[in-house]
């Protein structure tokens, strides 16, 4: 490039001389993990097996050359004079779910929530921090993000941020196209009832509505959506309008156990959820 023709510093994110940042190594991971599943989908489970090795490789990487065992933190760049160093970047490390070290995914989360960043940072952290089990803290920074009083609040990445962290994350409202599915599950440790209405997802629209014992959930649009109501916590049932139904019992990303039930809700009708 011009700089480095001219054996000029080249700076980009305010890092002089970077060669590479953490952040396009974990993209390049969960591309093609995202590929894999694509193809496995589409039934060539040979071709998908070859990418998910490549998307093995990314995450070794990371781990193998990119981790600070001294500094107990991951490196966030790579420099041209073939030196690792530390700025912003750890975020997308989450971002794209790249880590799967309990211990090291733990120190990560801890430095960002006892350091300072700038906007662009924090518009990341409702969604990872909801996903990952940090409820309190992911509220915290929603609640933050839109506060007039913070500097450069209009950034755009900052509205669709905290849209994410209220529908994906407090609300847990995830569509799964593959089988014209809906889960819901409530991520908070208050008793605050929370209402989200005309959700566009699937072709049509949906309300949800959750309390710490019970959801209620609405298909606006014009076809059957399986409802999947999740709560945390080990179930043996989850009480269906009225009626027990069997729930199935796992865990999710953060290792919270949740308990489920499939229910399905025809358009224009209303289902409620409960636990006892």
């Amino acid at each position: 490039d011009f700089h480095r023709a001219r054996g000029l510093p080249s700076y980009s994110e305010g890092v002089p001389n970077l060669e590479m940042g953490i952040d396009l190594v974990a993209a390049l991971y969960r591309g093609l993990l995202s590929y894999a599943a694509i193809l496995r989908e589409n039934g060539k489970a040979n071709k998908a097996a070859l990418f998910e090795q490549k998307a093995a490789a990314y995450r070794k990487n990371i781990e193998k050359y990119w981790w600070d065992d001294k500094a107990k933190l991951y490196n966030t760049f790579y420099s041209n004079s073939g030196e690792f160093g530390k700025n912003e970047g750890e975020t997308f490390l989450l971002w794209f779910n790249a880590l799967n070290d309990n211990e090291r995914k733990q120190k990560t989360f801890e430095h960002l929530l006892h350091h300072k960043w700038n906007v662009e940072n924090m518009s990341y952290f409702p969604y990872i921090f909801y996903r990952n089990g940090y409820w309190d803290d992911a509220a915290r920074y929603m609640l933050l993000l839109t506060n007039p009083a913070t500097e450069r609040r209009e950034y755009p990445e900052v509205s669709f941020g905290v849209v994410l962290g209220f529908v994906n994350g407090l609300m847990g409202i995830e569509p799964d196209a593959r089988f014209n599915r809906v889960s819901t599950i409530y991520k908070t440790n208050s008793n605050v009832t929370c209402t989200l209405q005309n959700v566009p997802l699937l072709g049509g629209w949906i309300t949800v509505k959750h309390q710490s014992y019970a959801s209620v959930f609405t298909n606006r649009g014009l076809k059957k959506i399986t409802w999947r109501a999740e709560f945390y916590g080990s179930r043996q049932h989850i009480i269906i309008n009225g009626k027990a139904k069997k729930a199935v019992i796992t865990k999710d990303d953060a290792g919270k156990i949740f308990s489920y039930t499939d229910v399905p809700v025809r358009p224009g009708k209303t289902a409620t959820a409960i636990v006892q």
